[in-house]
């Protein structure tokens, strides 16, 4: 996980889905809420450089001292459009909790 004080520019460098990473921090920015979720990609063929079912994730949570924590993944689902989008969407609400407890660990 990574700290936002870098800015999405930062991210760029480093993470897979920064694109995705961006987004969920533009969200985080735009609200009141505690947490962000982004999510981008293709479901088929359309990009000769992105394998189909290729999704990227981001996880943007706001902390205790300002700083938002991103967390990014690149992960990738097979099947049909619609499971591919299916799967992916349950994916990046199962990781919610998970990724949760390690932010929660970090700010001790």
């Amino acid at each position: 996980m990574s700290r936002g004080a870098g800015g999405p520019s930062n991210l760029r460098a480093t993470c897979r889905g920064a694109v995705a990473a961006e987004m969920a921090l533009g969200a985080l920015k735009s609200g009141s809420a505690n947490l962000a979720v982004a999510n981008t990609g293709v479901t088929d063929s359309v990009d000769p450089d992105i394998a189909p079912g290729t999704q990227c994730y981001a996880w943007a949570f706001a902390s205790l001292d300002g700083a938002p924590v991103v967390h990014s993944e690149t992960k990738r689902f097979g099947g049909s459009r619609n499971r591919i989008r299916h799967e992916s969407a349950h994916y990046a609400l199962c990781r919610i909790p998970v990724l949760w407890q390690q932010v929660a660990g970090e700010s001790r």
